[in-house]
């Protein structure tokens, strides 16, 4: 059995897979705001973990159902609805309204904008996607992934070509994790000096050049598919923890950072990676959001309209970095 490594299988664990995302948003003329949404997916997890999802709390009504194929194989399925009455706010994000931190899932930037002229009254509906950072870590790693050549066929490599192939995708963790921490720093410790944040870039990088990769291809040999990601999993949180436990006891010991301090960096140090985490996920989902204006359609730039219903279709890679924008206007005539 042959199993291709990848930086998400051996250092990310992205594990995650595809979720169909439908929306169907209906404009009255006085101003009110339906929402339909159908999310589905073949994994559970997809569905429910990483980005936000509508809720009860978030003023949802949502129903859950599961189904199954001829031969046995589930789907996972999530509707939600929702009324937004005229001139109330439209949302932006799924999060739950109590989420401390909502900074890291997708947002929509969503208005509806009623202008009353002499012909008639016009209604502009606008959602913006804000752009996503991904390129640059996305360059990184693919230099990284080049450095190492030809041999996805893992099973294949020797024991010594597999340890250099986990270190080298640890090494594409190190890049990343700098990343976050940088970003973090600069966020909440702006007053420290710049020879600062290259002590701790220094040590996030020799605590995983340092990294036991032992379980890590342990893991990687289970031949059950479920339980080697589950293992993997674990990894996973073994690496974070002790890579979190580094960065803290540094800020303490060797940066003299308060408990506050190092509290507040350590939450946006987990916003950033969480960001990036969603925003990979993201990148396998599709969308679909089909707006129903009332009266006749002045304008869209959607891939195509039937009479005043106009879709968008678009995968989640074009939520990196770069903004995408569905806009579409009519007009109900005097």
């Amino acid at each position: 059995m042959q199993r291709p490594v990848t930086m998400a299988l051996v250092l990310a664990f992205v594990l995650g897979g595809c979720v169909e995302r439908d929306e169907e948003i209906t404009v009255d003329a006085d101003g009110t705001v339906r929402v339909h949404l159908a999310f589905a997916s073949d994994s559970f997890d997809d569905l429910y973990q990483g980005d936000a999802v509508p809720s009860v709390a978030g003023g949802w009504l949502v129903e859950e159902r599961t189904e199954r194929d001829v031969d046995g194989a589930e789907r996972f399925r999530l509707i939600a609805d929702a009324v937004f009455g005229p001139e109330t706010a439209l949302p932006s994000t799924y999060a739950d309204p109590r989420d401390p931190d909502p900074q890291s899932v997708l947002h929509f930037v969503t208005t509806l904008t009623i202008e009353p002229r002499p012909d008639g009254v016009y209604y502009h509906f606008a959602r913006v996607y804000p752009p996503r950072p991904w390129a640059y870590l996305d360059h990184a790693r693919a230099l990284l992934e080049e450095h190492a050549g030809p041999g996805d066929e893992f099973d294949a490599m020797t024991p010594e070509e597999q340890r250099d192939r986990v270190l080298l995708y640890a090494r594409v963790g190190a890049v990343e994790t700098q990343v976050f921490v940088r970003r973090a720093f600069r966020a909440t410790l702006p007053e420290l000096p710049p020879d600062a944040w290259l002590h701790l870039h220094g040590v996030v990088g020799e605590t995983v050049d340092g990294l036991d990769v032992g379980p890590i291809l342990a893991a990687l040999a289970v031949e059950d598919e479920q339980e080697r990601a589950a293992q993997l999993e674990r990894r996973q949180t073994e690496m974070l923890t002790m890579l979190e436990t580094t960065i803290q006891r540094t800020l303490r010991r060797d940066l003299g950072v308060d408990p506050g301090g190092v509290n507040a960096f350590m939450r946006a140090y987990r916003v950033e990676r969480t960001a990036h985490e969603i925003t990979q996920d993201l990148g396998d989902d599709s969308f679909t959001v089909t707006v129903q204006m009332p009266g006749t359609l002045v304008g869209h730039n959607g891939e195509g309209a039937d009479g005043t219903r106009v879709t968008w279709r678009f995968g989640g890679t074009m939520l990196r970095d770069r903004e995408h924008e569905l806009v579409v206007s009519s007009v109900v005539r005097r």
